[in-house]
């Protein structure tokens, strides 16, 4: 999860101190940042396709990377 708030929000200084079940990308974001900013972030560093339901809980975007990506944290 840390690396996905790592992506989004690169500053340490704006990255929350918690996370909830609930809280998704745009939640961890500390910039005012629209859809397409953090949808280009994202797209940038799994060069391409991604699953683009950004609105949903963090740990399901997780779920779903990991079933696109299985190597993805090894790379």
């Amino acid at each position: 999860m840390q690396l996905l708030v790592n992506i989004v929000e690169p500053d340490p200084e704006n990255q929350p101190f918690f996370i909830s079940n609930e809280s998704s990308l745009y939640d961890v974001s500390g910039k005012d940042e629209s859809e397409i900013e953090i949808e280009a972030d994202i797209k940038h560093y799994f060069e391409g396709d991604f699953p683009r339901k950004l609105g949903m809980p963090i740990w399901q975007f997780i779920d779903l990377i990991n079933q696109r990506y299985p190597s993805w944290l090894n790379n």
